[in-house]
């Protein structure tokens, strides 16, 4: 291999690690619990997403908890869970109600509670 090719895998290299320890880096928010029963689809490149995080922090200090499906890190989510668009709630661990899009803290509230996600 030439030089240039050893700096161009080195790079993708670094991109993808550097991808993935950023994809993790949330799932240690204070609304993620793997005992939910309410999964709540995002994506760290998702807008609306970004915009959902301060109200599932709102809700997670009244003890609402949600389970991370992270579809950056694992994009086969999508066609495995029918997800339309992100952020997307389902309830039943996968298999119940839904909540598409950006939701307000109230809507969310009552959701999350209905469905059993009130874990703390």
């Amino acid at each position: 291999m030439k030089n240039w090719q050893f700096v161009l895998v080195g790079l993708v290299v670094v991109i993808i690690v550097a991808g993935a320890f950023l994809s993790t880096a949330g799932g240690s928010k204070p609304y993620f619990d793997d005992a939910s029963p309410v999964y709540y689809f995002w994506s760290v490149q998702c807008h609306y997403c970004l915009e959902q995080a301060p109200i599932l922090e709102k809700l997670a200090a009244e003890g609402f908890r949600v389970r991370s499906m992270d579809v950056g890190v694992k994009p086969a989510l999508v066609s495995e869970y029918a997800i339309q668009g992100t952020p997307t709630f389902i309830a039943g661990n996968g298999k119940g109600e839904q909540k598409v899009g950006l939701t307000q803290e109230a809507e969310l509230r009552d959701f999350l509670l209905r469905n059993g996600a009130k874990l703390k």
